[in-house]
């Protein structure tokens, strides 16, 4: 499959030179170093500790490290191919032949898994549970990447394209639904969603306070409200219930309130 792509990364300090040449299966894939660069572990936890340490330095200056595609669309053979050659043309600092950053001669990128090796895989994690510990390495690692700069616009609209079709497809919500039911939650994982409930409402809150909706909006507004009863009559009904009951009971308590004590 033609789907890797080929990069360099360029210190964006003098002396204004590339860095690092790297190939991988996504668009964001040359951004990931800019990510790990802006977390906290110490250079020397990544594999290549000196890039790491190059981005850091120019992320002090206020600059972002220049990134430029070379090829596109290439097989796994090819993009391998020209890693290596451009890493041999450019020349690695270690080894006092050039700027390059680079550690090895290139052509180490990851291989797709054939269908039997990612049966095999699944069937060894497939039920396994992980301990807190890893959960909590596995929520770090993740915190330290900067996802808003990692998927470019065009990226984070193909996969709001994609969310939005596969949960409009029923059989995926009744899938998602039956996970989900009857799962028995901690006290404090309830009242965590509470907060985060409670914490989205009042940004929401903050956010719409003082801000007028023109009239063109508010029917629409209005409009959608509309469009929403006739969608769902059974919600209707059952508000109506309710509504019926909380006036039965007001307007009960207020005739016992005006007939006094004698007619009660």
């Amino acid at each position: 499959m033609k789907s890797w792509i080929i990069y360099l990364l360029f210190r964006p300090y003098e002396p204004i030179e590339p860095i690092y040449v790297g190939i991988g299966k996504r668009s964001w894939r040359p951004f990931v170093h800019s990510s790990n660069a802006r977390g906290n572990r110490p250079a020397t936890d990544f594999s290549n500790p000196y890039l790491i340490s190059t981005i850091r330095k120019a992320l002090r200056l206020g600059l972002e490290t220049p990134v430029i595609v070379m090829r596109r669309h290439l097989s796994y053979e090819n993009v391998c191919a020209c890693e290596r050659a451009l890493i041999a043309a450019l020349g690695r600092r270690d080894l006092k032949t050039g700027p390059l950053l680079n550690l090895t001669a290139g052509g180490e990128g990851k291989i797709e898994f054939s269908e039997l090796s990612k049966a095999k895989i699944m069937a060894v994690h497939k039920g396994a549970k992980r301990s807190n510990e890893s959960r909590q390495r596995m929520r770090e690692a993740q915190l330290l990447i900067d996802h808003h700069n990692i998927h470019n616009f065009g990226a984070r609209q193909k996969m709001s394209v994609a969310s939005i079709a596969y949960w409009a497809n029923p059989e995926h919500r009744i899938k998602q639904r039956n996970r989900v039911l009857g799962r028995k939650r901690s006290a404090s994982a309830i009242f965590n969603m509470r907060m985060a409930q409670q914490a989205r409402r009042e940004e929401i809150s903050r956010l719409n306070t003082g801000r007028k909706a023109s009239d063109q909006t508010k029917a629409k507004m209005v409009e959608a409200r509309k469009r929403w009863w006739k969608q769902h009559p059974e919600a209707a009904e059952r508000l109506r219930s309710i509504a019926g009951e909380a006036n039965h009971k007001r307007w009960s308590k207020q005739c016992e309130s005006l007939a006094g004590p004698e007619m009660s």
